[in-house]
C-alpha cells in the first residue's frame, strides 16, 4: 500500500490534498476519490491511472 499524497504529491498545486480514494480496481490500476484543489479553492472527485506506478514498482 503507498500514500497517494506520497507518490503522486508532484501533481497537485501547492495546498491541494488527495482526501481518500475509496473505490480502487480489482488490479489496482484505477482509483476513484475527492480531494481539495487548491487552485481553484474546491472539493473535487478524481479518477487516476496508475499504470505509470505500477510499471515503476515491478
Amino acid at each position: 500500500m503507498r500514500r497517494l499524497k506520497k507518490v503522486y504529491d508532484g501533481l497537485l498545486s501547492r495546498g491541494s490534498s488527495f482526501w481518500g480514494a475509496p473505490v480502487v480496481s480489482y488490479n489496482g490500476r484505477y482509483m476513484a476519490g475527492t480531494g481539495y484543489n487548491a487552485a481553484h479553492h474546491r472539493v473535487e472527485v478524481f479518477l487516476l491511472d496508475a499504470a505509470g506506478l505500477l510499471m515503476a514498482m515491478n
